[in-house]
Order: C-alpha cells, then sequence, then structure tokens
C-alpha cells in the first residue's frame, strides 16, 4: 500500500493532515509547534502503538538515547525523535475505541502549498470561534459518534469529533 494523504479543512482552512500506509496513521496539525500523533501496528504482532509529539523537545535521558538510535539508523533530523509526549502500546481495551488526544483550537496554522490542495479532504465545520479537536482511535472500526467525522485508515478508523469551548 503506498502513502495516502489527506487534508483536514475547518470552514476554509487547512488544519491538519492525515498520512495513512499499510502499518501506520499520522493524524499532523498544521500548526507552529508541529504537533502529531500517530498510531501503528506491528505487522508481526498486530499490536498498535501510540505516540504524540511536536517540534519542541522534551529533555529526557531517553530522548537523547533516541537521538543517537536516529542518527545511527541515518535518519535525516535525527532530533526530531527527541519530542515524545508520549509513547505507549494501546492495551486490548482500545479494540472498540480509545481516546487519544484533544488540542484547543485555533491557533495560527501554516500555509498550505499549492500542490496540496488537490488532496482528498476531510471537511468540518468549526463548531465555535474556540473550539476542540479530540481524536479517537478504534482499530475494530466500532467506535463512532454524532459529533464526528470518521477516517478509515489501513489500520482502523481514526474519529475527529469538534466540541465547542466557551470563551473564558
Amino acid at each position: 500500500m503506498k502513502k495516502i494523504r489527506t487534508v483536514v479543512w475547518m470552514d476554509d482552512i487547512p488544519i491538519a493532515n492525515i498520512e495513512d500506509t499499510e502499518n501506520r496513521v499520522v493524524f499532523s496539525l498544521r500548526d507552529n509547534e508541529a504537533n502529531h500523533v500517530t498510531v501503528s501496528r506491528n505487522p508481526a504482532t498486530l499490536e498498535y502503538n501510540f505516540e504524540v509529539s511536536s517540534g519542541q523537545p522534551v529533555g529526557s535521558v531517553w530522548d537523547e538515547a533516541r537521538v543517537r538510535i536516529a542518527r545511527y539508523e541515518g535518519y535525516k533530523n535525527p532530533e526530531k525523535h527527541a519530542n515524545y509526549h508520549m509513547n505507549e502500546p494501546l492495551t486490548n481495551r482500545a479494540d472498540i475505541g480509545i481516546s487519544l488526544i484533544t488540542y484547543n483550537l485555533p491557533v495560527p496554522f501554516k500555509p498550505m502549498k499549492n500542490k496540496h490542495s488537490k488532496l482528498p479532504g476531510i471537511r468540518l465545520k468549526s463548531p465555535a470561534p474556540l473550539y476542540e479537536i479530540s481524536l479517537y482511535f478504534s482499530p475494530k472500526r466500532i467506535y463512532t459518534n454524532e459529533f464526528s467525522q470518521n477516517y478509515e485508515a489501513a489500520i482502523g478508523r481514526l474519529v475527529i469529533e469538534l466540541k465547542g469551548r466557551k470563551v473564558k
């Protein structure tokens, strides 16, 4: 399976990209912090792993080890492998669906290259001037709700839910 790219639009603004491959789906916010969520599946064991990372290094010993490993493996930007806020397996309880993360939006988004404007897209309507976007993952494609859009990835269903936030 080749890589499939999809743009997530909020009204007329591209807010995120989804990359889908045979064993991984990545939801990347188009923000200046490079926030992204990755769900991957080990093809040998069929176990799932979940990562949340950004462009900001966390600064632990484990992060330094990751950079050394990534450098050894020949990754182009090994430092980006030090930026995991969370990296853990999804448990068996996740079969139906599990909450991954919630982002408070809007934030400033990066402009999109013209070549990406022709990619497939998911169109969302902002529920309020301030809103939250929550991500859920359902390996068995069971979980959904009335306030969500589903993205059917190769490894399961990525559920994108929107909720308005009150202005404080």
